[in-house]
């Protein structure tokens, strides 16, 4: 195993921790008294969406380190050291295998040689731990990295716009109080421009004595691909102050993140330029879906075809083709966060012009959902009086159960303006009960009121009941189960009461989506941890094939409240939905607006479909462009 590493200067001189309270040296080439930045014990304050994740990598290709994630969620916590098959976020590829090997060791291992002879490779140790135990956590760390969230704010100034900081503030706190000597606080939380420096100035105040630095490392994960995203990143922002002891600090996380990312992908910058970029790579994002989405209207009304745009786009070098797959809008809870969070900056340094810019960008989203919900009441006599839709897909993307921010909630907000009769709500990887509590939570559709038989709301398990005797399906999210194949040998999704789903769920039909990690993943995975070559010892930090060596876990009690708590599971990504029985189940004419071109509409008007797309000019309508 690879020790932890003393971190130099980039002249080679050994760095000391000034008081973040002095003055520190005007730049990193001045010579220090020597005091090593030995890392060993790491801290991460939070275990949601990216503070688990991120520690989980972090422990994987650095077993020499003990990491720590603490939160003050027991329930949450709980989770993380239960069966696999409760670990939270199951639906990350790869990240249940990982937190196995970190958090709970791996058997020795016989490995056979060219010669035919055989030698042992002892097991991994576990250096993985959840805890609530937040000050035990700071106390024992080198380096506490602060992962909790940071969303729009309800009140206060800049309600609605700037970002909620007060579970990040109450963390910092923690660490003023109980950190040792020479920490490194690293945010990762997506941060307001000149968070860092307010951190250091909160600290400094409450513990001027204490010798620390602060750095910037915002995250860049897409929910679904963290994992995959944390082994192969675009690049590694590490944001620090243009100190001596800064680029000390920021080489000693570098250090660490080259145990499986090569040198050149880490970008160490200021502090607020990390913070800034943070903020404008969503918001560029967001821009590109909400720019095609405008696009797409146009294509509407003219008869052009969006697909055919976005190809042509797409292959124009300068421009790319990723985030220009139009739609019903973006979703999820860093988009519009972050795209507020920047009108809400500029806006606050008068630059107003340039708030209404970004804005804009939150304007088109809405305009796209109300121009879809209009195309659909429009074809549907214009009135939804006596109607049921069904919906298909609650999440605000394929491949994860997170709806927050979803662009579905806005679809049926819209449609309940209207005298509907009823809507029904499939989703093949989001559990009931959380639709359930999203449409009667406060701010939600039908806040405090009973699913049945007073609302006009309702979840099913299966999209077949959902959509027997609607009058119109709304496909919602891009979920692989929802398109249309030519090949009618794949296979359909069956009734998931045929499977006994909510009980003993079968696997055919109905998998966790991220239980195991996908081929894709366990190929990175397998990549990245072969380190045995000489001029590698520095990087051989885990062991070849390491997955193929987890330990047995021990089976739950009888009385695990998780496995008691029965919920529905998601359909396996290469079970379809079954469009000719759908057409059995809807009322004629079967209309279907889809909302993300998922359908082949060829296909599905052999089906006896009549389909409404996105981008795609109506062949229904008269007086079509």
């Amino acid at each position: 195993m690879a020790q932890a590493k003393h971190i130099s200067d980039p002249q080679g001189k050994k760095m000391s921790c000034s008081k973040a309270g002095g003055s520190p040296p005007p730049s990193v080439e001045q010579d220090q008294s020597s005091n090593e930045m030995d890392i060993k014990n790491i801290c991460f304050v939070g275990a949601g969406h990216v503070g688990a994740p991120s520690a989980t990598v972090l422990a994987f290709f650095n077993p020499a380190l003990h990491i720590n994630v603490v939160d003050i969620s027991e329930a949450l916590v709980r989770r993380w050291n239960s069966n696999s098959r409760h670990l939270p976020l199951n639906d990350e590829q790869g990240l249940c295998d990982l937190v196995r090997v970190t958090r709970d060791g791996t058997l020795p291992t016989l490995l056979w040689t060219d010669d035919d002879g055989a030698m042992e490779r002892p097991g991994r140790k576990p250096n993985l731990v959840f805890s609530n135990d937040v000050k035990g956590g700071v106390r024992e760390a080198d380096m506490v990295f602060l992962c909790v969230e940071t969303p729009t704010r309800s009140e206060g100034e800049g309600a609605g716009m700037a970002a909620d900081t007060g579970s990040l503030e109450k963390a910092v706190k923690d660490v003023a109080r109980w950190a040792k000597e020479g920490v490194i606080v690293v945010l990762k939380s997506t941060v307001p421009v000149g968070m860092a420096r307010r951190v250091r100035e909160m600290i400094s105040m409450i513990r001027p004595t204490l010798s620390f630095e602060v750095l910037s490392n915002p995250e860049f994960l897409a929910e679904g691909e963290a994992v995959r995203n944390l082994l192969e990143p675009d690049r590694v922002l590490i944001g620090l102050s243009m100190t001596s002891t800064g680029h000390a600090a920021a080489l000693a996380l570098a250090d660490i993140y080259t145990t499986w990312i090569d040198q050149e992908k880490i970008q160490k910058i200021s502090n607020t330029s990390a913070e800034l970029a943070k903020l404008t790579a969503n918001a560029m994002l967001a821009q590109r879906i909400s720019s095609i989405n405008t696009i797409s209207a146009i294509c509407e009304r003219t008869g052009a075809e969006i697909a055919e745009v976005q190809t042509a786009l797409g292959s124009d070098n300068r421009i790319g083709a990723h985030f220009l797959q139009a739609g019903i809008g973006f979703g999820g809870s860093c988009f519009q966060k972050d795209v507020l969070n920047l009108v809400h900056l500029a806006t606050s340094l008068d630059l107003r012009d340039a708030g209404d810019y970004w804005l804009q960008v939150l304007q088109i989203n809405r305009f796209q959902t109300r121009n879809f919900v209009q195309r659909v009441i429009s074809r549907l006599d214009g009135s939804l009086a006596d109607k049921k839709v069904a919906i298909f897909g609650w999440t605000f993307k394929k491949g994860t159960s997170d709806a927050r921010e979803t662009r579905s909630f806005h679809v049926v907000k819209e449609l309940l303006k209207e005298p509907v009769k009823e809507i029904t709500i499939f989703d093949p990887g989001c559990d009931l009960a959380d639709i359930r509590a999203a449409i009667r939570s406060p701010g939600g559709l039908e806040s405090g009121k009973s699913e049945c038989p007073n609302s006009n709301v309702t979840v099913h398990d299966n999209p077949y009941s959902a959509c027997q005797e609607a009058d119109a399906v709304l496909i919602l999210t891009d979920w692989e189960q929802f398109r249309c194949l030519p090949d009618p040998e794949r296979p359909s999704v069956a009734n998931p009461k045929d499977h006994g789903v909510g009980a003993a769920s079968s696997p055919a039909s109905y998998i966790s989506l991220g239980h195991t990690a996908s081929s894709g993943v366990r190929s990175i995975i397998s990549k990245l941890s072969i380190r045995d070559s000489p001029e590698q010892n520095d990087r051989s930090n885990a062991f070849t094939n390491p997955l193929g060596h987890l330990k047995p876990e021990l089976p739950c009690p009888a009385d695990c409240r998780d496995c008691n708590n029965k919920t529905s599971l998601p359909m396996s990504a290469d079970v379809q939905v079954d469009w000719k029985r759908v057409s059995t189940k809807v009322k004629s004419p079967g209309w279907v607006f889809d909302g993300r071109n998922m359908v082949n509409v060829g296909e599905m008007q052999k089906l006896g479909f009549r389909v409404e797309a996105i981008g795609k000019a109506s062949v229904w309508e008269s007086d079509a462009y």
